[in-house]
């Protein structure tokens, strides 16, 4: 089956702390494993974007998560 990653899971994965970081990473897990995934620049873009603004993660944090967590995925 398909399915689409929307930015909110993949800001939830890029900006929460450890303590809370389990629960996504495990629905993450689970969803790659038993589907093919996809997504649009736009979401990549908007994830920049609020990582950025809201939780001030570095750009080059967020680019190296794209490319070690989502890019293998999608």
């Amino acid at each position: 089956m398909k399915a689409f990653l929307d930015a909110n899971l993949l800001i939830y994965l890029n900006t929460t702390t450890e303590q809370t970081r389990g629960i996504y990473d495990d629905f993450y897990t689970e969803l790659a494993a038993n589907n093919r995934l996809y997504t649009d620049v736009l979401v990549l873009d908007e994830l920049l974007y609020i990582s950025r603004k809201r939780y001030n993660v570095p750009y080059d944090l967020t680019t190296s998560f794209i490319d070690e967590v989502v890019l293998p995925f999608t």
